[in-house]
């Protein structure tokens, strides 16, 4: 099964304040606790949703909440870039796949593929923009699978662009795991600090 960015329209609209900023890794075969270890060195306290981790996140700018999500571990940072580095993802996806997608406050983003160790694709998965060349043919491949159009200039025909819903479409598709709205609203979240 594909997922496309309809499957993902849901987030932006429980959690506007999450497409500002954000770093979203997600890894398959993995426990929150090994994800949470390998981003941050200070933990904090559990807690229980998706909106308790941006709380936390006001006290602790670096905060960093990971969970379980089905037999993968998924961490969110908001208005953070833990999780994006190539040695964290390198390590990370030894012996499976990892997936970063981040975005800063200036609306640069980023979509970070690892398999076992190895880079797959690294692109911003608005303008398919990459440091390898051969990213943007697997950009356009991705994105189309997530039911956008590589080639449209501007907002998609519903007058948006789709980042963050799109590329948790990628992010789905690359590792068949789905994050559910019920997943960022019951989940119990470990946090800690990337600084």
């Amino acid at each position: 099964m594909s997922y496309t960015y309809r499957d993902f329209e849901w987030i932006e609209e429980r959690y506007p304040w999450l497409g500002v900023a954000y770093c979203i890794t997600l890894v398959t075969d993995c426990e929150s606790t090994e994800l949470l270890d390998a981003l941050t060195g200070h933990d904090l306290s559990s807690v229980t949703g998706l909106s308790a981790v941006n709380e936390q996140s006001w006290d602790y700018q670096d905060c960093v909440g990971t969970a379980a999500c089905g037999t993968a571990a998924l961490a969110i940072a908001p208005n953070n870039t833990a999780g994006s580095t190539k040695r964290i993802l390198s390590s990370l996806s030894t012996g499976r796949t990892a997936v970063t997608l981040h975005r800063n406050v200036n609306a640069v983003s980023r979509v970070c593929i690892w398999t076992d160790s190895t880079e797959i694709a690294d692109f911003d998965p608005l303008l398919g923009e990459s440091a390898l060349i051969e990213d943007r043919t697997v950009w356009a491949t991705l994105m189309r699978e997530a039911g956008l159009d590589p080639e449209q200039e501007g907002p998609q025909p519903d007058g948006k662009f789709h980042v963050l819903d799109g590329s948790l479409a990628v992010a789905a598709n690359c590792t068949g795991v789905q994050i559910s709205s019920e997943d960022l609203v019951s989940n119990t979240f470990l946090c800690g600090t990337s600084g």
